[in-house]
């Protein structure tokens, strides 16, 4: 029954897309089912110690799993769906902040792994991914889930990532996430207490925040420096102030620090955390940890120009970036921080405008930069074209910025497509219902395609939401609309 509700959900996905490339939808789960495999790490007498999902990206055995089971191994295996088991030759690298590991598989003598190719293409929010991992015995679910990106998430290190609130097993943790060409959009990351869960994106393979470690499995516990690269908390607190459990966060960044005391990293992070469940003293006293450990480190600056920003203090944290771009000076996000305080103190909108345009170039998932270009854009210059272009990379990669719905809105009632330009404030309105500014716009396009009495409507909420503008519409154009249709 599970599998059949599973294949009516997926087939209900593929009706809306226009093609399937010739591939029918159940070659590409069973194509992409093939690549995946359960990976167990044992200790010296055969006892499983870990495990966690994972899947080949290569045909000849590199593939991604969870680095922290090989932080105490003394061997691994993996197991296909098929039940063959193959032997982890080496541990090729690990990403700290994610805790993934690039592994070696021993080779399969008869026949080439499948694998997975990245897509090009990101995930976005609302869009359904396949999510797909070896079937367990305590789940009554075939090992593939379908699930539902419901929010967009930005944090230093692991860049743009997708928040799922569905029911995903917990044993989701380094399972691939799939779109409905097959291609790899992201990997999960679970917790098997929260319902949220996380997807990296795939682009995560390719960054700069992997380390070369290249130990064969029982060698990696061997080195505590390596061995410490493995250790989960770094990654399970970044994780935690991802989904916003702070208190929870702290206490996996404890953990880290406890173990390696004069980490600049985690006290760094311990310190946004604390801030953010109002320890504002333990807080205090992490920064101040991470300015005497290292002065030059670039996040204690970003995360502290962060609070000044939520705190609306605009030169401290003007300071904060600047300091955060001294050490770091490719550093996305900053840039473009800096950038628009430097617009409000100066008023330098070329300046701004090249600013934004390098962070992209720098990071081009970084929706800020995006967002604050087309909005200089629309304000200061008549490319119509690269507005909108700018604009729909934001809603894209971000849909949740302030406005940007009603922008496009905008743009596309300019381009007389009144009808978009409703759709686009209604979706505006859906995010923030206190949007004054699409509520006036959305009852001009009303307007002009007849629909006055609910245009109307829409001025009359903008006006009782303090917007003026929007009386004097109600005076010019509803006199003679029936006033018991809206509100006094």
């Amino acid at each position: 029954m599970i599998r059949i509700k599973f294949i009516l959900s997926i087939l209900l996905l593929i009706i809306s897309i226009v093609s399937v490339h010739s591939q029918n939808l159940i070659e590409i789960i069973e194509k992409s089912e093939k690549a995946v495999f359960e990976s167990h790490s044992y200790d010296n007498k055969g006892h499983v110690i870990g495990n966690a999902a994972g899947f080949f990206i290569s045909p000849n055995g590199l593939a991604i799993t969870m680095s922290s089971i090989f932080e105490k191994a003394d061997s691994a295996s993996i197991e296909l769906r098929s039940g063959r088991k193959y032997s982890i030759e080496r541990v090729i690298s690990v990403h700290p902040y994610t805790n993934l590991a690039l592994i070696k598989v021993e080779p399969s003598r008869s026949r080439p792994f499948n694998y997975l190719l990245p897509s090009k293409i990101s995930f976005r929010e609302n869009e359904e991914i396949l999510t797909m991992i070896l079937p367990q015995k305590d789940d009554d679910a075939d090992g593939t889930y379908l699930a539902e990106v419901s929010e967009i998430k930005y944090f230093p290190f692991i860049s743009r990532s997708g928040v799922i609130n569905q029911n995903v097993s917990h044993h989701t943790n380094g399972a691939p996430a799939i779109n409905y060409k097959g291609e790899l959009v992201g990997i999960l990351k679970s917790h098997a207490q929260k319902n949220k869960k996380i997807i990296y994106n795939s682009y995560l393979l390719n960054d700069s925040n992997w380390v070369d470690i290249n130990q064969k499995v029982p060698n990696v516990k061997m080195n505590p420096e390596i061995s410490s690269l493995l250790s989960p908390e770094i990654s399970e607190g970044i994780f935690n102030i991802i989904v916003e459990d702070y208190i929870d966060a702290a206490r996996e960044l404890s953990k880290h620090i406890n173990q390696t005391i004069e980490d600049v990293e985690g006290k760094c992070l311990r310190a946004y955390a604390r801030h953010k469940y109002n320890n504002k003293v333990g807080s205090r006293e992490d920064f101040v940890d991470c300015n005497r450990i290292d002065p030059n480190y670039f996040l204690q600056y970003y995360l502290k120009g962060l609070i000044d920003m939520e705190e609306n203090k605009k030169d401290d944290a003007h300071i904060n970036f600047t300091l955060c771009l001294d050490n770091q000076p490719n550093f996305a996000a900053a840039i473009v921080q800096q950038a628009m305080i430097d617009l409000d103190r100066r008023e330098n909108i070329q300046e701004a405008f090249n600013r934004c345009s390098e962070a992209i170039l720098h990071d081009s998932l970084e929706a800020t930069a995006y967002y604050e270009r087309s909005r200089l854009r629309f304000q200061h210059s008549d490319n119509k074209e690269g507005t909108l272009d700018d604009v729909n990379k934001t809603i894209y990669l971000n849909p949740n910025l302030p406005g940007i719905y009603t922008l496009r809105g905008i743009i596309r009632a300019d381009n007389q497509d009144l009808l978009g330009a409703i759709e686009d404030y209604d979706r505006a309105i859906e995010k923030d219902p206190k949007d004054v500014h699409a509520y006036i716009n959305r009852g001009i396009a009303k307007y002009n395609i007849g629909l006055k009495e609910e245009a109307c409507n829409d001025w009359s909420t903008a006006g009782n939401l303090g917007n003026y503008n929007a009386y004097k519409y109600l005076s010019r154009y509803c006199k003679e609309v029936n006033r018991s249709i809206y509100p006094n």
